[in-house]
């Protein structure tokens, strides 16, 4: 079974992208588990300009299905003093399967203030905490360590 990290790892820098392959276990029917493919895309993003600020928003489209071999391209469309924004591309044989943008940006100071709920008070899982790993008739849920909560 690939990892995300070992999937990463693998990838062959080329010229203006990366080269790698979907593994199986990261295959949901004939494509690619969409989170698998943005993460690529996002990899991709990271390392395509330097410095770059903390990520503030993902756009995702998946537009066809990604499997075998596949080629992953980011470029920036615009980098101003406070934010970057970065277009991924991902490609399979049957063409392109993912785009994305990707905008990177620093704090800004502001005087509205959005108040949110908060997150339900749930125990952190300890060492005795059991887990699964995903059904066998969802290969790519496999990848996940889950509670039953």
């Amino acid at each position: 079974m690939t990892s995300l990290k070992q999937a990463i790892d693998a990838l062959e820098p080329i010229e203006g992208g990366w080269r790698g392959m979907v593994p199986e276990n990261w295959l949901q029917g004939r494509t690619a588990y969409g989170g698998f493919s943005a993460a690529l895309a996002l990899h991709a993003a990271q390392k395509s300009d330097v410095d770059l600020p903390p990520l503030r928003s993902a756009q995702v489209s998946f537009i066809g299905p990604l499997s075998g071999d596949i080629v992953i391209r980011a470029s920036r469309l615009r980098r101003g003093r406070n934010a970057a924004f970065v277009q991924a591309d991902v490609e399979s044989e049957a063409g392109l399967g993912l785009r994305a943008t990707f905008v990177f940006m620093g704090a800004v100071a502001s005087r509205v203030d959005h108040q949110s709920g908060s997150a339900p008070d749930f125990p952190m899982p300890g060492p005795e905490t059991q887990t699964f790993r995903g059904h066998s008739a969802v290969a790519f849920s496999r990848n996940f360590d889950l509670l039953d909560r």
